[in-house]
């Protein structure tokens, strides 16, 4: 072990200096396989121009994830390994990429596009680029899928293999769970083709397919820990994010854990091949077109209407309803009756009755009227205390002071029909990464579930989700519609067929 972190040591020094190094040494044929791929952290793809929120700290450590860039988003990353797969001189090599999102994963599917420069010192910036591509799609409860290229030639001095690879992803959110001191945790798992195999089957030449899965651990929100199998190697590493206010990832990693890559195989001078070697990732993200909407914003207008009828004063409304009905009958009956009435002075009584009875009539009919509407405006006010929005500070899930009276005045409501059960939906602005906005998203509707529990509203008549930034209320992209967005809305998910109005 002594030997391997000598080795390790020496190689940050070779990074310093490699750079002003003019060339390197003539590499074999077997030298020049595809051993650079130097992983640049998935980063957080939602800033925009002049104003950079927090970023998210990376996933993985060499192998894919599901999640990608979407519509708006794109991304530049460098690389750094010192010393690289099968050297025996301990020289180090960079890598650079750059890449921007089509689409949407959380609607029909998004497309990350990506070009990379393989090679940075050892062959020259442009000597060795390759494209990649991965169509991904975000599933319900916070689960992804993507498949995806990478490795697309794009000259001959390019020695990357075409890989492709299937993927998917598991965001869990550990808030509430006995777990809680952690933020989250996420696992990524898939298979593919020629790049992904182990490395003795590589450097036979042969062509299968292997698989690939990372685990991380969000410490924070602004560091996480990273287990990684890339199909070749085992990797530990770590990434944060050294600024609140700047979206750089950095992701740190010791590659080859076990050495077993390279174990058992020499170069042409038939020196040892190189064992754990050290790895960094650089990623930074930003928005191309801030100003452009985003994915769709929440349902349409009257898309899940309730209709709800009173009956806390229904009874009455009916009472009064019905007492018209038998002052009209009596009305008709009198005006009936002056056909029959032979002297003017009948005639006039029963007119004079005839026009009472109206009256009557006529009152009592506004009178259900003004009934039925003060009993639909009380219907009114209950949903909207129910419907009535909370709103956060940036950043935070804690409830505010002056948003509390809006959870208080659906406490009554919910008592008053034990039988109604609610959703909570959280909502962020567009500032911060996909996956650090879901899980905030997540933790506003959580802490609007624990208020009105402690309330004494039971739990199983809650239920929580998170969407994170995609269902904007106002998609421009000043503070104002910042602060709209970020929110909880609440939706009847059950017994309001027949809603009580709770008493004064």
């Amino acid at each position: 072990m002594t030997g391997s972190f000598r080795t390790l040591l020496a190689a940050s020094v070779i990074v310093a200096t490699t750079v002003a190094r003019t060339a390197s040494a003539q590499q074999s044929v077997e030298d020049l396989r595809a051993k650079f791929r130097l992983p640049v952290p998935e980063v957080g793809l939602a800033t925009e121009t002049g104003r950079f929120p927090r970023g998210a700290p990376g996933t993985s450590s060499g192998s894919p994830i599901a999640f990608g860039a979407n519509w708006n988003d794109a991304f530049i990353g460098a690389g750094l390994q010192a010393p690289v797969r099968y050297s025996a001189t301990g020289d180090a090599d960079g890598s650079l990429s750059m890449g921007f999102g089509l689409g949407n994963g959380s609607d029909i599917a998004g497309l990350e596009v990506s070009i990379n420069a393989l090679s940075t010192v050892r062959s020259g910036v442009g000597n060795r680029m390759g494209l990649g591509f991965k169509a991904h799609k975000i599933l319900a409860n916070n689960w992804g899928v993507a498949l995806g290229v990478q490795g697309v030639q794009l000259n001959r001095n390019g020695d990357d293999r075409n890989s492709i690879y299937g993927v998917v992803t598991k965001a869990i959110n550990l808030e509430g769970t006995s777990f809680s001191q952690f933020r989250g945790f996420t696992w990524s798992g898939g298979i593919g083709t020629e790049s992904f195999q182990t490395a003795g089957n590589l450097n036979t030449g042969k062509h299968g397919v292997g698989i690939f899965t990372s685990a991380a651990l969000r410490v924070n929100d602004a560091s996480s820990v990273i287990l990684d199998w890339s199909g070749q190697d085992l990797n530990l590493g770590v990434s944060f994010v050294p600024f609140k206010s700047l979206p750089l990832v950095l992701s740190p990693a010791i590659a080859d854990l076990t050495g077993a890559s390279n174990s058992s195989l020499v170069t042409s001078s038939g020196a040892k091949k190189t064992g754990p070697r050290f790895t960094l990732g650089v990623g930074f993200a930003f928005k191309v077109n801030p100003a452009s909407p985003g994915s769709a914003g929440g349902p349409a207008a009257g898309s899940s209407m309730l209709v709800i009828r009173a009956t806390a004063t229904q009874a009455e409304a009916e009472r009064i309803a019905m007492a018209a009905a038998r002052a009209e009958d009596e009305r008709r009956r009198q005006v009936a009756d002056v056909a029959r009435t032979q002297t003017e002075e009948d005639r006039k009584r029963v007119a004079d009755a005839a026009i009472t009875a109206t009256a009557k009539g006529n009152a009592l009919a506004a009178d259900a009227e003004a009934e039925r509407n003060k009993n639909n405006a009380l219907i009114e006010a209950a949903r909207a205390a129910v419907a009535k929005i909370v709103s956060y500070d940036f950043d935070k899930d804690e409830i505010r002071d002056d948003q509390k009276a809006s959870l208080d005045a659906k406490i009554p409501v919910l008592q008053a029909n034990p039988l109604l059960k609610i959703r909570i939906a959280g909502h962020t602005d567009e500032r911060g990464s996909d996956e650090y906005n879901l899980a905030l998203s997540q933790r506003r509707a959580a802490s609007a579930k624990r208020y009105l529990v402690s309330r004494g509203i039971t739990a199983d008549r809650i239920e929580t989700v998170g969407f994170g930034e995609e269902r904007p209320v106002d998609s421009g992209n000043t503070e104002g519609a910042w602060t709209k967005n970020r929110r909880a809305e609440f939706e009847i998910t059950a017994g309001g067929e027949s809603l009580k109005v709770p008493l004064p």
